[in-house]
């Protein structure tokens, strides 16, 4: 299943594809922020809450383990630095 193109660079597109249909991660904490040999470790945990108390434990399950390369991780940087839609000055269209 294609999920589209992407662009890398000035001259190479890559086809998206996501033939196993990765659903998405929800996290409510980062376990683990570091740069090693340039690249960035990320880990993600869900907070496990009891489902008849809705009490929450003191557990919390990792729910996602990131490495991404340093050029990637300055990309999204820059891209979570800029304002949201919504709060972007009258008139001004943001990418």
């Amino acid at each position: 299943m294609s999920a589209g193109k992407i662009r890398i660079g000035d001259d190479l597109e890559v086809e998206v594809v996501d033939p196993n249909n990765i659903q998405p991660v929800y996290a409510d904490l980062v376990t683990e922020l570091r740069v090693n040999d340039g690249v960035l470790y990320i880990s993600l945990a869900n907070v496990i809450v009891d489902g008849e108390s809705h009490a929450l434990s003191r557990k919390a399950q990792v729910c996602a383990r990131l490495r991404i390369a340093g050029r990637t991780a300055e990309f999204i940087k820059s891209v979570l630095s800029q304002p949201e839609p919504e709060q972007a000055p009258t008139g001004q269209k943001l990418n």
